[in-house]
């Protein structure tokens, strides 16, 4: 499979840009709806979690939730345990945001795949499960 590593990359630039155009009419980001998203399938978390979890630096992760807390999407609390520590949780405001933008990520991902046919796109969706859980060592 030649530049299949390039296409990848080329096509995740594509996807994250759509996204990024989608989801600015709601005052979110890419990377502010992936830590959204992580708050939502994994909640309450730490930063230092997400950032595991997510693959984002933790500056980067300690911007966005100090911007997603002024909005009003996450709130944190006290780990016990461990005073430095915070756990991050999404707020109601937060869970509908989440609500709104799976809405509008899906309808990107629906346009995106249109060049495929309903059978490619169940095999793309499958074939990218498997590599989801699989180890990337």
């Amino acid at each position: 499979m030649p530049d299949l590593g390039y296409t990848l990359i080329t096509l995740t630039k594509q996807l994250k840009t759509a996204l990024n155009r989608a989801l600015a009419d709601h005052d979110v980001t890419v990377t502010q709806w992936a830590l959204v998203a992580g708050l939502h399938r994994h909640s309450p978390q730490t930063a230092a979690e997400l950032v595991q979890a997510l693959d984002i630096d933790k500056p980067t992760v300690s911007d966005v939730v100090r911007r997603l807390s002024a909005k009003g999407l996450i709130t944190s609390r006290p780990k016990p345990g461990d005073r430095r520590a915070k756990l991050l949780a999404l707020t109601p405001a937060g869970e509908a945001a989440y609500g709104t933008c799976a809405a509008i990520a899906d309808q990107v991902v629906e346009t995106f795949l249109t060049p495929l046919s309903l059978s490619q796109r169940e095999q793309l969706t499958a074939l990218l499960a498997s590599l989801e859980g699989a180890p990337h060592d």
